[in-house]
């Protein structure tokens, strides 16, 4: 039977760049929303997930590369 885990780090540069750049313009866009509607509960919930997706890419960018 082989092992089969569950990663959130991307295996790829290509994929960690799309990732980071995706949380980047979640971050930006959720933030320019909050600025000018106020803090409601889902944009915050959005900007912590967007700033989570960014964390990930970094991760997943200054990691050594990982053998499938």
């Amino acid at each position: 039977m082989s092992e089969h885990r569950v990663t959130f780090i991307p295996r790829s540069r290509p994929m960690s760049v799309l990732y980071l750049v995706l949380g980047s313009v979640l971050v930006v866009t959720t933030g320019l929303q909050l600025a000018n509607d106020g803090a409601a509960v889902l944009p915050v919930v959005a900007l912590v997930a967007a700033l989570a997706l960014v964390v990930v890419a970094v991760i997943g960018l200054v990691s050594p590369p990982r053998r499938r």
